[in-house]
């Protein structure tokens, strides 16, 4: 996966998880949320609207819209307590795909990510070292 790998192959992994992943979730803002939200392990709806939405291309609105259309989508997300988590069985097989489908927004995404843990009260350093590890 990394830069050594062949130009083809990326763009065949990209084009993969484009039609395998994201061709399926139904609405475009879902879809949108999805990628490259899902880089998250979980997304609350605040997470989507203020740290999300503007890599996403959503405001604020489309995001909340996103978010709830997003968890109709029962076989990527799961719901707990008002978050959406990324199925851990589908993460472990579509994460791989998500960096080589667009690795510089992957590691944007984990940054934001790591950024956003650290500045939790309280701080939530296990998780902002996931995502710097990550990247």
């Amino acid at each position: 996966m990394g830069e050594d790998c062949d130009p083809q192959s990326v763009d065949f992994v990209g084009r993969l998880y484009q039609k395998r992943i994201l061709e399926h979730i139904g609405d475009p803002y879902a879809r949108q949320l999805a990628w490259p939200g899902l880089v998250a392990r979980s997304i609350s709806r605040e997470l989507a609207r203020d740290v999300l939405a503007p890599e996403c291309g959503l405001s604020a609105e489309q995001a909340d819209i996103a978010f709830e259309r997003l968890r109709r989508e029962v076989w990527i997300v799961t719901e707990e307590g008002g978050v959406l988590r990324h199925r851990p069985d589908l993460r472990a097989r579509t994460l791989p795909l998500m960096r080589r489908h667009n690795g510089a927004l992957f590691n944007k995404i984990c940054a934001l990510m790591s950024a956003h843990h650290l500045d939790k009260k309280p701080a939530e350093p296990l998780e902002a070292t996931y995502y710097h590890l990550l990247a």
